[in-house]
């Protein structure tokens, strides 16, 4: 389970800008969705929609960085399909919202 759930995860790393479901893992890799859940859960400790997201939200800080985009544009671009859930996971995982992380970290790096 070790490499299939490492396969999963490099798929989730490649395609994150797509729609990833439960269901769509279970096909691709033939695991039941309670197998793929259990996979993640040991090897990541975290469910496979944590992982993504977590995926998700890290892309979109380095695109808060380095584009200009709105913060609308860079969610859509990373695979969310809702920005108020794009901006709730961005303001749990990082403390600040996506304006605020791009204002903080642009005054570091001039």
């Amino acid at each position: 389970p070790i490499i299939k759930g490492h396969a999963m995860a490099d798929y989730m790393q490649d395609c994150f800008d797509e729609k990833i479901t439960l269901e769509l893992l279970s096909e691709k890799f033939n695991y039941s969705k309670n197998q793929i859940i259990n996979i993640f859960k040991k090897d990541f400790s975290q469910t496979p929609m944590e992982y993504l997201n977590r995926i998700r939200i890290q892309k979109a800080q380095y695109l808060l960085e380095v584009t200009s985009n709105t913060s609308e544009s860079i969610a859509e671009s990373c695979g969310f399909q809702n920005y108020s859930h794009f901006y709730r996971l961005f303001v749990r995982q990082n403390g600040v919202s996506p304006t605020e992380w791009r204002q903080n970290r642009r005054l570091t790096l001039f």
